[in-house]
C-alpha cells in the first residue's frame, strides 16, 4: 500500500481511489483543499468565521459520503467545487439572508475585472470602502459567483460549466452580464 505522506505527487483523482483502502487519503484531500474551499465560500457569501466554517466542513461530510459517486475521468476540483456551490446554496436558503462579499477579497476581484473601460479606477475613484462593498454586496449572487470562480478560483469556462451545471456558452453571457452590472453599478453610485 502506498505511504500517506506520498499523496503530494499524487493527482487528486488517484486519492480519490485510495480512499476505500484508507481512510486517511480522504485527509490528504481535506488538507489540499480546506483552504482554498474556505476562500471560495468567504468570497461568494461571506459570513461569519463560524458559518464559513461550518459551511466547509459540510461540504466535506458530502464529498466523503459521496466519494462513490465520483466518475473516473471526471476532474475531482470540478466535481468537488460543484458541491462546495450546492451547499452554498442551501445555506443561502436556510438562513434566509443575501450575504455579501468580503471587501478584502474584492479589491482583487476588481483589478481582475479591468478591462477596456477601466473598472478598477472607476471603483477606486468612489473613495470609500464602504461605497464599493455596498456595491458588491449588491450583485446577485448568480453574478458574484461566477466572477469569483473565473477570476479569484482561477476557473476555466470548462470547469464553471462543470460546477455550475451551465452549458460553456451560458457561463460566458453569464460571466459578460455580470461585468456589465458591475460597472452600471459602480457609475450608478
Amino acid at each position: 500500500m502506498d505511504d500517506i505522506h506520498e499523496f503530494e505527487n499524487k493527482t487528486d483523482e488517484e486519492i480519490v481511489e485510495l480512499v476505500p483502502q484508507d481512510k486517511e487519503f480522504f485527509g490528504a484531500l481535506i488538507r489540499r483543499y480546506e483552504g482554498k474551499l474556505t476562500r471560495y465560500v468567504r468570497r461568494i457569501g461571506g459570513g461569519t468565521k463560524e458559518a464559513v466554517e461550518d459551511v466547509v466542513q459540510n461540504i466535506f461530510i458530502k464529498v466523503y459520503v459521496n466519494l462513490k459517486s465520483f466518475r473516473r475521468g471526471q476532474k475531482f476540483s470540478s466535481w468537488l467545487y460543484g458541491i462546495a456551490h450546492n451547499e452554498c446554496i442551501d445555506y443561502w436558503r436556510r438562513n434566509k439572508r443575501h450575504n455579501s462579499i468580503s471587501l478584502d477579497e474584492n479589491t482583487e476581484l476588481a483589478s481582475v475585472l479591468a478591462t477596456d473601460e477601466n473598472i478598477e479606477e472607476d471603483l477606486f475613484k468612489k473613495e470609500e470602502r464602504a461605497a464599493v462593498q455596498k456595491i458588491l454586496s449588491r450583485l446577485p449572487i448568480k453574478f458574484k459567483e461566477v466572477l469569483v470562480l473565473r477570476y479569484l478560483e482561477d476557473k476555466d469556462y470548462q470547469e464553471i460549466s462543470d460546477i455550475l451545471k451551465k452549458p460553456v456558452s451560458t457561463v460566458g453571457t453569464l460571466i459578460h452580464r455580470a461585468k456589465a452590472q458591475l460597472k452600471k453599478l459602480v457609475k450608478d453610485t
